[in-house]
């Protein structure tokens, strides 16, 4: 595949990732999905990486491709990665919520005396299994 071919490939893909995460009735995203952006990312980077003049290296007609996606995936990106950035929260969020009302339920309090006679209370975690399927 060649870089233009690389570039309108996860141009898609990042498309396709963002309409998922910003779909709240939707779930996660697939992981060939994410696999696919993740090889695509890497072969984008090793086609510009490997020399300071990867644009001088395409011919007219792949320059005049490439501009344009170029131009498109930077604000894409960005855009892509403040929603996983948004749903790595609420996933944060939710989990400690999650905690806390387990520790809340199972009463997982624990009292220490100090040698001083100071008291120090910790919040055991209580165990948690997540169903993945769900």
């Amino acid at each position: 595949m060649s870089l233009v071919e690389h570039l309108r490939s996860l141009a898609a893909v990042v498309a396709e990732e963002s309409a998922i995460l910003s779909d709240p009735t939707r779930g996660g995203v697939p992981p060939t999905l994410v696999e696919a952006k993740l090889r695509l990312v890497g072969a984008v980077e090793a086609a510009v990486s490997g020399s300071p003049d990867w644009r001088a290296a395409l011919s007219p007609d792949e320059r005049a491709a490439a501009e344009p996606l170029l131009v498109a995936l930077g604000p894409d990106m960005a855009a892509n990665a403040e929603l996983l950035r948004r749903r790595l929260d609420l996933c944060e969020d939710l989990m400690a919520a999650i905690g806390a009302e387990a520790r809340r339920l199972t009463g997982g309090r624990s009292v220490t005396y100090g040698a001083l006679g100071a008291l120090a209370r910790t919040d055991r975690a209580a165990p948690i299994a997540v169903n993945a399927s769900l």
